[in-house]
Parts: structure tokens; sequence; C-alpha cells
């Protein structure tokens, strides 16, 4: 039997290795930069969870519970004036920050009203504002979750006939929800929940032409900002030795493949992010040829994309007409605001971010300070993932720039 010698066998393995490497190195992705907002994202100054209130405040409140029981009592639970008397008591407790008091007195409130008016009254929609209120100022995401499903189901869910209140509810649902999603464990099934409703939304009142104007750039952005958050964390398939699909290492959640179709489905959800953000643009273009806003956005979007020739030469005509646009760095994407609130997330530290960006938005020199030396290489390196918008000089022609905010690292 012929033997190889030890040298030939080393180079027969290296050989194998690079044709195993090539075969499974994952397809072009549809965006390799981090949007800004999803795990390191913008210092919009809006407060942590609110510390417990104070004893004295306490035995205030406990006092103000024993005479709503008292009077509650008397006129009997049902009573239609009860909800009056438990909305003044929730809002005395919000005001005091007690919010788990809050939580349970809007919640009576909420109740009663359901009992005496029925479950599609009008009513319950003040009430259920102050109830989304106290979850997102007390940090539940639960509740958030819950509070907000309810009135989008209440004003309902986004279908037509449409009014202003039906949209409003409609655009915040989809706020909201996106927040969670970034700010929990990534969720294939709300994933696909999000994306559907946005998808149909925004197609359906961007051609409407009452509802056009007031409301297609908000919905559309909330559309794109969903397809940068899916796209950032969906990875595609890449091909073994054998040529069969399997689920790249590099996934940013963690899907259970054999057991979740839904997962097979956010693959094809990817795939069809690219186009339907060209359809977006295009009924943008179509509708509202003037409007520069709506061409930065398209223009940020190429440019984080990778197509920067044609960000550029955007950038450069947008420069003519707003050179103030393009005086310092932008962290992207700027619109749609993705960054969540941090009182819904579980830890959130805030740094002083200093660094150069390049001429193609990529940063560099970076300096970051904080209170806490904890996860500053998760920061760095999450920083590093993000595209920025260049400065442009006097020419229209990108130039290298200090960057200097204070941005949030959420931990989960």
């Amino acid at each position: 039997m012929n033997r190889r010698d030890p040298a030939s066998n080393a180079l027969l393995m290296q050989l194998f290795l690079v044709i195993v490497l090539m075969h499974c190195a994952p397809m072009p992705l549809a965006s390799e930069n981090r949007p800004f907002g999803v795990g390191i994202g913008g210092y919009p100054d809006t407060p942590s969870a609110a510390a417990a209130p104070d004893l004295a405040t306490v035995d205030t409140l406990e006092l103000l519970e024993n005479d709503l029981h008292i009077r509650i009592n008397a006129l009997g639970a049902y009573h239609t004036r009860a909800s009056e008397l438990w909305l003044s008591g929730a809002e005395k407790a919000l005001e005091e920050g007690d919010y788990q008091r809050a939580q349970q007195w809007f919640g009576a409130a909420l109740h009663n009203i359901r009992v005496n008016e029925g479950l599609q009254s009008a009513s319950q929609l003040a009430v259920l504002e102050r109830l989304i209120t106290v979850a997102r100022r007390s940090g539940n995401r639960t509740e958030l979750a819950d509070r907000v499903d309810y009135r989008y189901r209440l004003l309902g869910s986004g279908n037509p006939p449409y009014n202003k209140f039906k949209l409003a509810a409609a655009n915040d649902w989809l706020k909201i929800k996106t927040e969670l999603l970034i700010v929990n464990a990534f969720d294939a099934r709300l994933a696909h929940e999000l994306f559907d409703s946005a998808d149909t939304l925004q197609s359906a009142v961007c051609e409407d032409p009452v509802w056009r104007t007031s409301w297609c750039e908000a919905l559309s952005l909330r559309l794109l900002g969903l397809m940068a958050v899916i796209d950032w964390y969906v990875q595609p398939l890449v091909q073994d030795e054998f040529g069969h699909a399997q689920p790249s290492p590099f996934q940013r959640y963690n899907p259970s493949w054999d057991k979740s179709p839904s997962d097979h489905k956010l693959l094809t959800l990817k795939s069809r992010i690219a186009g339907r953000a060209r359809r977006v643009f295009e009924v943008w273009r179509m509708h509202f040829p003037a409007d520069d806003n709506l061409r930065l956005v398209a223009a940020d979007w190429e440019w984080i994309h990778g197509r920067r020739a044609k960000a550029l030469a955007e950038y450069r005509e947008l420069h003519k007409r707003h050179p103030n646009w393009f005086i310092k760095p932008a962290a992207l994407p700027e619109r749609p605001w993705l960054t969540p609130d941090r009182r819904i997330a579980d830890q959130s530290i805030v740094y002083v971010l200093r660094c150069q960006v390049g001429v193609w938005g990529n940063i560099f020199q970076v300096e970051l300070e904080s209170e806490t030396e904890a996860g500053l290489a998760a920061v760095r390196r999450q920083i590093r993932e993000v595209k920025f918008r260049p400065v442009l000089d006097a020419n229209g022609e990108p130039v290298e720039a200090s960057f200097e905010s204070s941005v949030v690292h959420f931990r989960n």
C-alpha cells in the first residue's frame, strides 16, 4: 500500500479545508452594518425607570387607597361613578411614581368601563393610554405589549376604513412592538407579524389620496426601520460541502431550524427586503418628488447597504441645497430612529463616544468614557459595526471628520 509522506498529507488537508470554507462562505448579505439603535444607539436623554416612592408618599397613597375602597364599596363595585374614583386615584399614584397602584387602579377603571359600556366602548381608549404610559415608565415590557396590542385591536388592527385615530394607533403599535423586538430576544413570529402588518398598511395608505399626505411618510419609516432590524438579525443559509443549505454559523439569534417553519420564512422575508425598500422609495419619489428629507432617507439606505456611488451622488445633490445637513457625521439610520426607550431595557449604560469618521463612513480611533468599565469591548465592537454618513466639504466631497456624542449600550 502506498503511503503519502506527512508533508503531502498536510498539503492535502489544507486544500480540503480551503474547498470546504469556499463552499461554506456566507452569501453576500443585504446588510453587514448594524442599524444604529440595535444594541447600541443614541442618547435622547429619556429617564431611566423611576425609583420607588418614599415612605411619606407610601403613607399618603395607603390612606388614599383606604378611602377609595370605602367610597367604592358604598357605591357598589360596578357603579358607573366607580370608574371616576379609580381614575382619580390612579392619576395620583402615577404622579407619585407608584406604578403598581397606578396599574392596578387604572385597570380597575378599565374593567368598570368595559362592564358598563361594552367591550368596544371608546371610553376605554383614554384609560388604555394611561396604562401604556404606566407600563413604559415602569419598564414592564409584558404589560406594555399587552396594552398596546389591545388598543391596536380596539382600533381596527390597521384595517380600513381609516381615520386619524386608527392610523395613529397602528403607527404607535408598530413603533412600540419594534422596540420590544429589539430589546427582547429576537422573536421570529413577532418579526413576521410586524412585517406583514407594516407592509400591508404602508402600501394601502401610501396609495390612498385621502391619507397619503399625512401618514405615508411615518408608516414608510416604520416599515424601513423594521426591515433594517430583521435584515441585521437574520443571516442567509449557506451551502455546506455537499451542496445542502445550512444555517449560517454567524446567526445573530438562535433559531430552531428543525422545529420552526417561521424561521425558514424569515429567510424568504430577508430576501424580499431590498426589493421592498426600492418600492418604498419609488412611491415616495412619485408622490413627494420635492421632499428632500425623504431623499436623504433613501440615500442613507443606499449608503448603509454598500451602494456608495449611488448614495454619494444623491448626497452631493442634497448638499447643494442643504449644506448644513453634511457638516457633521451621523450614525445611520438617523431616520427612522430605532433606539428603544431605556426604561423598557433590562440594562442600559451611557458612554461618551469620540472617534474619527472616514470618507466611506467607517470609524476609527475610537475612545469611550463611562462611569463603569463593564462592557467596553462589546461597545467598541458594536459601534464599529455602525455605518456613518460622512461629512462633505464645500465641493461636496466626503472628508474625514471627528465625532463626539453620548451613546447608550443595551445589555439583555
